[in-house]
């Protein structure tokens, strides 16, 4: 086997794992599984809640790695790449803005109404179908690291060996 082979079988391995950890946090208990209950909703238990958002997370790294660490892609595409993870996620949260401002906001009851950003800052932590937060966090991070990627390199100093 060459060096290649197992350092990808080994990154992958270690991906699966850190994978099926991210979604045993779903068993866990404890005194904090309703700890989203309030006047804005009641949200599902809090550790299938972590699990999935922290699945979102360690499923998006793979890819990203990919895309980051890849001599395939420039640092350039890195970035574009980068940006637009961070505008989709954006559309989205711009979209459910919207959506609360068109739809919620006028069946709301005026009791309701000053828990507005409470109950859009709920929708997103408890909206597990569209990893928003996590593609927003990828995207920075390719942004970030095609930075690192396409800054100047300095040489390196001469080591000179004792003969």
């Amino acid at each position: 086997m060459t060096t290649r082979v197992l350092r990808t079988a080994t990154i992958v391995a270690s991906w699966g794992l850190c994978l099926y950890g991210a979604l045993a946090i779903a068993r866990w208990e404890g005194p904090l599984d309703h700890a989203l209950c309030g006047p804005w909703g009641c949200g599902p238990r809090l550790p299938p809640l972590l699990a999935c958002h922290a699945a979102w997370a360690v499923a998006l790294t793979l890819p990203a790695g990919f895309v980051a660490w890849s001599k395939l892609v420039t640092p350039a595409a890195c970035r574009w790449i980068g940006l637009s993870l961070m505008a989709v996620a954006a559309a989205i949260m711009a979209a459910l803005f919207a959506s609360h401002v068109l739809v919620w906001w006028p069946q709301a009851e005026p009791g309701q109404r000053p828990y507005f950003w409470h109950h859009l800052a709920f929708d997103v932590v408890t909206m597990v179908d569209v990893p928003v937060a996590q593609l927003f966090v990828v995207g920075l991070g390719l942004v970030g690291v095609s930075r690192w990627r396409d800054r100047p390199r300095q040489p390196r100093p001469a080591v000179h060996s004792p003969q």
